[in-house]
């Protein structure tokens, strides 16, 4: 009988230690879930960070391009005739 009880304490123990386990990895979950929605988050940024950098690259270079065609006209030599 003593066995039996010792038996039924362990079960009981194992229940709530499976009860616990179950929560932690639910807290778990949940956290991952959040983590994955902020690196979704932070890499669409990034995304957007780079599209903006090329945008701000190619503007650089056509104001570059441009100032640099202003210089020519004006230090070209006038025609002598």
């Amino acid at each position: 009988m003593v066995r039996l009880s010792s038996i039924a304490d362990e079960v009981g123990d194992l229940k709530g230690l499976t009860k616990d386990q179950k929560r932690q990895l639910s807290e778990l979950n949940q956290k991952y879930s959040a983590l994955l929605t902020l690196y979704g988050e932070k890499v669409e940024m990034v995304e957007e960070l780079q599209l903006d950098l090329a945008d701000v690259k190619e503007l650089l270079k056509a104001q570059t391009e441009e100032w640099a065609a202003k210089f020519t006209t004006k230090n070209e030599p006038e025609p002598s005739g």
